[in-house]
């Protein structure tokens, strides 16, 4: 049988984690078919032979995108040979959209089909040439309803596939989490989730840490820190040592509340029912650029899906240990929290229902040719 080779390109932990059902997807319908690129475990795991660790690629900003601008270039340098090489017949982009719109537009170019998974958020920017999306990629996958609409006004073809998060997350049921992280039934259990990225890390989880404090004072509240393992478990315990550990599965499983970096994490936090504070800090440079560029009122994703903003957001100068803490206490009130979860129940119903990846392999599939015996 002859091999069909695919380019698959993710550049975090975020992006191969969603891409590595979409190539076992594919893989499982057409065993011809031939995976390389850019990932991690998870795409490796699925059979992907990747060439560059994406630990190396993960950045947030302008001033942490310059420092690995180099890493960056060698990786498109790479993959360019690797194209030309072994000339693949479709392109699967994850997100990540600082390197994969370039080589969107190279593999296009190339004349390799390209479907680009999870949209470059380009709603959020004004002055933004989402039109130019349209030369760069043959299909786009968007994981958020209204998306759909905004891209096809710039000739984009896009196809709402829903947020993966329905596929790959499930809470713990809330009394089995509660007795593994031997949670007292009288006292809130607040989850932390500073974020996937280094940077995101230190930046949010010292001011997270001091806030648990704080609700542990006011609230008699107990904290659960959420981490990824291995070198972001090792990080998160050299900066709060003495927050208990645990996954995102669990601790939102039992939380009462939770204060969560801006980003997929929130729709989890949406998914299990727990009304989240949002936070979010990046350098000064990319906050200034951000604060002129920037188009729309609100970034916690469930606050864009539902048109409103139902969870509140700290930014900036906001994210302070006494800003979450008085945020999460009103939260934890008993009226207040059940209005949240009621907001949380209707984007819920908003995101799609399961079989996400799957109906991203059939958009693939009609960008490859037909089966090879």
């Amino acid at each position: 049988m002859a091999h069909i080779p695919i380019i698959v390109s993710v550049g975090e932990a975020s992006g191969d984690r969603i891409a590595a059902p979409v190539v076992r997807e594919l893989a499982s319908r057409r065993p011809e078919l031939r995976f390389f690129g850019t990932g991690g475990s998870e795409l490796q795991a699925a059979g992907v032979e990747t060439r560059f660790d994406i630990d190396k690629l993960a950045v947030t900003g302008l001033t942490e995108a310059v420092r690995r601008a180099r890493v960056a270039a060698r990786v498109y340098a790479d993959i360019w040979l690797q194209v030309r090489v072994r000339r693949p017949y479709l392109a699967l982009l994850v997100d990540y959209p600082g390197l994969n719109l370039r080589l969107a537009g190279m593999l296009r170019r190339g004349g390799v089909p390209v479907l680009y998974y999870v949209a470059p958020q380009r709603w959020a920017w004004l002055g933004s040439r989402a039109a130019g999306i349209a030369l760069r990629v043959n299909r786009l996958a968007v994981t958020l309803p209204f998306e759909t609409e905004f891209f096809a006004k710039h000739g984009v073809k896009a196809t709402f596939v829903g947020h993966p998060a329905v596929d790959l997350f499930s809470a713990v049921p809330r009394a089995q989490a509660r007795a593994e992280l031997a949670a007292d039934d009288q006292r809130p259990l607040v989850a932390l989730l500073p974020g996937s990225r280094e940077n995101e890390v230190k930046r949010h989880l010292p001011e997270m840490q001091k806030a648990a404090e704080l609700l542990a004072e006011q609230v008699n509240a107990r904290a659960a820190l959420v981490t990824l393992g291995g070198s972001h478990a090792e990080l998160c315990r050299s900066l709060a040592p003495e927050l208990p550990q645990t996954s995102a599965a669990q601790a939102l499983g039992a939380a009462d509340a939770a204060i969560c970096a801006s980003g997929t994490a929130t729709m989890e936090a949406a998914l299990a029912g727990v009304p989240t504070v949002v936070v979010y800090k990046v350098s000064r440079a990319t906050a200034a650029v951000a604060k002129r560029l920037l188009q729309v009122p609100t970034i916690a994703l469930p606050n864009l899906v539902l048109g409103e903003a139902l969870l509140p957001e700290l930014l900036q100068e906001a994210v302070t240990a006494e800003r979450m803490a008085d945020s999460t206490r009103a939260l934890l009130d008993e009226q207040h929290g059940a209005q949240v979860r009621a907001g949380l129940a209707r984007v819920r119903g908003m995101l799609g229902e399961p079989g996400v990846a799957a109906r991203v392999a059939d958009i693939a599939e009609t960008l490859l040719p037909a089966r090879w015996s």
